[in-house]
């Protein structure tokens, strides 16, 4: 990134990169978007990832069980840097996961705590909850 660049500017791409990996199923982007010591909280799993390897197993069991993300698409993101080196980012995040044959349609509010390291800015937690009174 330029010496001009915000650090808004620079979460949102970072998030961005994040986001387009999902969207596309590229496990080892997405997974190159967090840091080792990243949490997870899934309002749909009853489990906490401590750190991504936990949440990097549970991805091949559920994609070995027959998910997979089919779509998704992000709206309304916005960056909350809180310092030089943390930054808050939400999205509405609308989501179809498959198997192909039967789809689910979700539609959630997302947050993704970013640090940086270095030059660049990692997810160290990542949030995700239903959107309130959507299916």
């Amino acid at each position: 990134m330029s010496a001009t660049t915000s650090a808004a500017d620079e979460v949102f791409e970072a998030a961005r990169v994040l986001v387009n990996a999902f969207a596309r199923f590229d496990r080892a982007a997405y997974f190159a978007a967090f840091d080792e010591m990243a949490n997870f909280i899934f309002y749909n799993s009853d489990v906490t990832f401590n750190d991504r390897a936990s949440y990097e197993r549970a991805w091949d069991e559920w994609v070995a069980d027959g998910w997979l993300v089919l779509h998704c698409r992000s709206l309304g993101a916005s960056v909350k840097v809180i310092s030089a080196t943390t930054a808050v980012f939400t999205h509405e995040v609308f989501t179809t996961l498959g198997p192909v044959e039967e789809p689910t349609e979700l539609h959630e509010r997302e947050t993704i705590v970013f640090s940086k390291s270095g030059l660049k800015w990692l997810a160290v937690h990542e949030h995700l909850s239903p959107h309130p009174g959507k299916p």
